[in-house]
């Protein structure tokens, strides 16, 4: 209770999990939840969770009768905490203990108390006892003022802190977002939750549960088999791996053959949860026969906005035959008084959209509906061409007071390619958004209008290339590269600047940009070679490409560059290589001449063969030692005679390495500076 009473951070007045973020018992404090990690912003807030937490969501009568209702002043849920079977036994008997977190699993988000919304994210901890049963708590928990955070490697130093100084109350672990699995919620303090029930339960897998809804459809238990569709399609709406969530459908038509008329039959039940569930297990089964597509129809005027919204989803599992019938209902779903239900509306009107005019021009026309706008403007960009006629009211949306609107329209127009042209100037007013994202969404879409009309964004780009969020410098140098010759006497010394950006990706996307640029970037060619040591791979290699296309488009060539004033190291190392290649033909042909000598002389008379071959290999062997003493005396003289000889030798050497090095990476025109080939040797060496 003095937890409770502590926290107190829900919505006066609130009820429910969909409203925990709100204005909290304390008065300084700020309202909503805190957002960690939500892409542009590090700590934007909301005034809700979203979604609400699941358990929260069930109209189960069963789950009330456990205990008396939750506190929803101090944000108490129902949570689940998997563990082995003796370690459920021992939290009911004493309680849990902070200091003994992580021995079972790891600790992402500190050391506290992990729990979690789906049972089958519990599921994931719990272990099987000896009997063949797992274990499982369901515990009431107090999340008070709650701290989302969607990052992949969170900061736990600063959650923990963030929580214990009183700011928050517990943390949500957004994996969901995150990485696409389930939601975590961590409590620091065990006397905010409270071991309620152990829950015992065996594993089963998908083939088995149908295999059971067979043999129960064989007994003809029918109530048995509509309660376990009602199971099977909450796993398939609540399930995060897709592949999951279309298996389960599948199945439900192959094994299910007699139970659609019970199905049919709740529809009409009092209970909301019972209609809506019924209208979605309706509408996975797929069968489009007249009486299942008049059935959910008819759901499409349900009093209850939740049974409306899957009447509507369960539309589009009926396929494009009914669109006639369904665009009149859809179409004045779109002012309905609940949002899920115009959510759910617009969805199926988008799929509709792909075969029937009638629905596009539904889409369309509610574009100034302030309360479906954002829902219309993000299913626009799944319809590729087709959405053309919508191209000047998107254009109108990028001015729109909502950043996610301005956000959806940028990425619908990029989908629209070439045929956004019409809305080119209100993208280039978007590349100065006040969100990054909207920024990065803009440039993208401006420059695949195609070099003609993207041309007219140049400035802009060049301007985003001195922008604070990497991910727009990227985005504006690679609109700068889709210019290439066409951009490079106004984006030249931006793109030279940013070849050294903090980011790598910037890096390359600049180096990429100069690439295109072909001859007409040759003054970069200093800035591109110094990305040669750069320590990342992909840097390294984006300049070598930059080199060789810069250096061929320049027109130069490496005799050229042996003549040329600026060539020193190119004359060097190519005279360096000359000579040797000289020096070893020689020694080539000498070897050559000596081999004939010794043949002519083994094919003399039969009877002293032996004996003057003896004397050859003797007089050869004492031969080849004067010639061996006379070259080490010459070379001993020589370079006491002259040092600098053998130091030229060994600059020559270096050289001629510099040079091997400088084919490699394709740069075929001389160094432009001194500095650059002062540079060269240092690597080489």
């Amino acid at each position: 209770e003095a937890a409770a009473a502590d926290a107190a951070p829900g919505v006066e007045g609130g009820g429910g999990a969909g409203e925990e973020g709100g204005d909290g018992g304390r008065g300084d404090s700020p309202a909503g939840v805190q957002i960690i990690g939500s892409g542009g912003s590090c700590g934007s807030r909301a005034t809700a969770l979203q979604p609400e937490v699941r358990t929260a969501t069930l109209e189960d009568g069963h789950l009330r009768a456990l205990g008396s209702e939750s506190d929803s002043s101090a944000n108490e849920h129902w949570l689940f905490h998997g563990s082995t079977p003796t370690a459920v036994q021992n939290i009911t008997n004493t309680e849990f203990q902070i200091d003994l977190a992580g021995s079972h699993r790891g600790t992402l988000y500190g050391r506290g108390v992990y729990l979690a919304e789906c049972c089958s994210k519990a599921d994931e901890y719990a272990e099987v006892g000896e009997n063949g049963l797992f274990g499982m708590l369901l515990c009431r928990s107090l999340l008070g003022r709650i701290l989302v955070n969607k990052e992949r490697q969170p900061d736990v130093t600063e959650l923990v802190q963030r929580c214990q100084s009183g700011e928050y109350d517990s943390v949500c672990g957004d994996r969901w977002t995150a990485v696409g699995t389930f939601r975590e919620f961590v409590l620091y303090d065990q006397t905010q939750v409270y071991p309620a029930y152990i829950i015992f339960y065996r594993r089963i897998g998908l083939e088995q549960l149908m295999t059971t809804i067979k043999e129960a459809e064989s007994w003809n238990d029918t109530s048995a088999v509509v309660r376990y569709l009602f199971y099977v399609a909450r796993i398939a709406e609540n399930h995060p791996n897709p592949v999951i969530r279309s298996i389960i459908p599948m199945a439900m038509r192959t094994h299910v053959k007699k139970a659609w008329p019970a199905v049919i039959e709740c529809l009409t039940d009092a209970k909301t949860s019972v209609r809506r569930i019924a209208t979605v297990v309706l509408g996975m089964s797929g069968i489009d026969s007249e009486t299942n597509i008049s059935c959910v129809l008819q759901r499409c005027e349900d009093e209850e906005p939740s049974v409306r919204a899957a009447a509507v989803t369960a539309l589009r599992q009926f396929g494009y035959g009914i669109a006639a019938r369904a665009v009149p209902r859809l179409e004045r779903m779109l002012g309905d008084g609940g949002d899920e239900a115009r959510q759910a509306a617009v969805k199926t009107l988008a799929f509709y959209a792909d075969e029937d005019d009638a629905a596009r021009s539904a889409l369309i026309s509610h574009l100034d509906d302030a309360a479906v706008r954002l829902h219309i403007v993000s299913c626009l960009g799944s319809l590729g061409s087709r959405a053309a006629p919508a191209v000047p009211l998107l254009a109108r949306a990028l001015s729109d007071a909502a950043g996610d609107i301005r956000l959806a329209a940028a990425k619908t127009l990029f989908s629209l390619g070439t045929r956004a042209v019409p809305a080119l100037v209100e993208l280039i007013r978007a590349c100065d958004d006040e969100r990054a994202d909207v920024r990065k969404a803009a440039i993208e879409a401006a420059s695949d209008l195609g070099p003609t009309h993207a041309v007219q964004a140049l400035s802009a780009f060049v301007d985003r290339l001195e922008d604070e969020a990497p991910d727009v410098r990227r985005a504006a140098a690679e609109a700068l590269g889709r210019l290439g010759r066409k951009a490079a006497a106004a984006a030249l010394p931006a793109l030279m600047a940013r070849v050294h950006d903090a980011s790598p990706e910037v890096r390359v996307a600049s180096l990429n940009a100069l690439a295109s640029m072909g001859s007409a970037a040759t003054a970069a060619l200093p800035s591109v070679i110094f990305c040669l040591q750069d320590t990342r791979q992909q840097v390294v290699e984006a300049s070598q490409a930059a080199l060789d296309v810069i250096g061929r488009g320049s027109g130069g060539s490496r005799s050229r560059a042996s003549s040329s004033s600026g060539g020193g190291v190119a004359k060097c190392g190519s005279g360096s290589l000359d000579k040797k290649k000289e020096n070893k033909d020689k020694n080539k042909q000498a070897k050559t001449k000596e081999k004939k000598t010794n043949e002519t002389k083994d094919k003399k008379g039969d009877k002293d063969k032996k004996d003057k071959k003896g004397k050859n290999d003797k007089k050869e062997n004492k031969d080849r030692g004067h010639s061996r003493s006379r070259s080490r005396d010459k070379s001993h003289k020589a370079s006491a005679s002259s040092p600098s000889k053998a130091a030229g030798a060994a600059e020559a050497a270096a050289e001629a390495l510099v040079e091997r090095r400088r084919c490699k990476v394709g740069l075929v025109s001389p160094p432009p500076s001194p500095h650059v080939g002062s540079l060269l040797r240092r690597m080489s060496l």
